[in-house]
This record gives structure tokens, sequence and C-alpha cells, in this order.
């Protein structure tokens, strides 16, 4: 258990003999939250009413959600609402995060993400990385998050804000680790003076004509300065491309080559290639 949430080989918990093996070469903070997360693995096996409700999830045991509900079980024992209401006021940003984050001696990273991630306004995730690496995402109402390790782009909002130490992207498709994501983004990241990177990403809202029907997406080159109307995608790293700069991802840094489509049933890109959806199926 553990590895879908970002916990990896940190602790580990066995159904059977009702036992947490946790490691002993990660951080105090990181071990406490990862044992927590382990421990309410536990709660879920042993609560007849969460286990009905996993498995009447699309017919069987959804394990993403189990992984999401044992996230939230850890960070609510580590950091009760007194203690994250005093930093994630009501219009809190990914500056007030980070301030959130260093005030806190008991609680990990991962911990923060996930109550920051409770308290977003819209649907999106909380994500912890560092330099192009995510390390761990907090979703809040999403039918995914985004894998430990999954490298992104170099000119995405995660490298971007590694490289300068604050970015901001609006209507941006991440790497979930092996997919690219169907739904877009907008988002601030800003990194701290140790190295990491704490980005608030919530989804972008198609604008409506009078009759409700969808509008052409409008944004602005970052080269050029200038207005784009639609989504010109580039094949190499699936992000959008100005039709006068081009691409901004070098060949040898792009991100990860799909050309795709959207499932209907998960909202995933998925390579054209394939028949039925891994994620689903």
């Amino acid at each position: 258990m553990g590895s879908a949430s970002g916990c990896g080989l940190d602790a580990s918990y066995d159904r059977r003999a009702q036992t947490i093996r946790i490691s002993e070469f990660a951080s105090d903070s990181r071990r406490r939250f990862s044992c927590l997360h382990e421990f309410g693995h536990h709660l879920i096996a042993t609560d007849d009413e969460i286990q009905d409700w996993l498995y009447a999830r699309g017919g069987q045991h959804d394990a993403a959600a189990e992984e999401q509900l044992a996230d939230a079980i850890a960070a609510t024992l580590i950091l009760p609402d007194s203690v994250v209401e005093e930093h994630l006021t009501s219009g809190w940003t990914v500056r007030s995060l980070a301030a959130f984050v260093a005030d806190q001696e008991f609680a990990s990273r991962e911990a923060c993400c996930v109550r920051a991630a409770q308290r977003l306004m819209k649907n999106g995730m909380v994500i912890l990385s560092k330099g192009s690496d995510v390390l761990f995402s907090a979703p809040r109402n999403l039918p995914f998050r985004i894998r430990r390790n999954a490298r992104q782009a170099d000119s995405s909002l995660f490298a971007r804000a590694a490289r300068t130490g604050f970015a901001t992207a609006s209507y941006e498709s991440v790497n979930l680790g092996g997919f690219v994501s169907g739904m877009q983004f907008d988002g601030q990241a800003r990194t701290t003076a140790d190295g990491y990177t704490f980005s608030v990403l919530t989804e972008s809202l198609a604008e409506v004509d009078r009759g409700g029907r969808p509008l052409p997406a409008r944004w602005t080159c970052r080269e050029c300065n200038g207005d784009i109307t639609g989504e010109p995608w580039c094949e190499r790293c699936s992000r959008r491309q100005c039709p006068d700069c081009g691409c901004a991802c070098p060949p040898s840094k792009a991100g990860p080559s799909v050309v795709a489509v959207v499932c209907q049933n998960c909202f995933l890109m998925i390579p054209t290639a394939c028949v039925e959806c891994p994620n689903c199926n």
C-alpha cells in the first residue's frame, strides 16, 4: 500500500498481520505521515460502510479513492483544522502555502499539500515537485493524480518555477506519468529556499457565448506576447504552440511524446494506438 499516493517505500501495511512497517531512512515528518497513511488503510479495511462505498464506485474496488482517503486521514490527524486555518484562510495563495509548510515542525510537506488541496475552492490539485519531477500530488475532486517521479516538460510550470523561483500558467496540461491530462489547469508555483516547488493548479474553465457554447481558447504566447485563439498542439510534447514561435520545448528536452485522444470516461489523454483506455480497463 502507499505507492500510488506517493508514499513509495516509506511504509507498508500488511492486512493479514495488521502490521505497519516503516522505513528508517525517511525523515521523521515523512515517516509520521506515511505511518498514519497506512493506519488510514487499516481503518478503511475494517469499516464496512467505507468498503461498500469504494466497491460502489464503478462496480469495483476504487484503489485511487482509497489512497486519497488514506492521505486525508493522515493529514487531518497531523494537521487539525485549527492549525490549517491560521495560514490557509479564504483566498490563500501559493505564497501562503509555502509559509504554511515552513511553519510546520512535525508535519511533512506531503501532509501540508493534502490539507491545502482540501481547501481549494475549485477542482484541482496541490503539487510538490523538485526541478521537473513531481514528488507528490494531492487532488481535489479529480479522477486522477500525478504519479510520483512523473517528469514534466522543461517548459512546464514546475520547471520554470524551479529556475526562477515563481511562475504562473494558464490552460496547461500535465504529464500524469505516461499520459497527458486531457483536462487543463491554471496555476501558480513557488520554489522555496531548499529547492522544493509548491504548485496550486485549478481546472481551467472554458469561456462560453450567450448561448452557452464554448468559445475557442484565448491565450498569450510567452515568447512574442502575441494573442492566440484556438489550441494548436505540438505533437512532440502535447503542449500548445504559437503559430509564429513554434513549440517552446527543445527536441532533446521535450516532454512526453504522445499523439493522443481524450478518454470520455476518465478524461485522460491516451495514445491513439490504444484500443481501450489502460486507466479504465
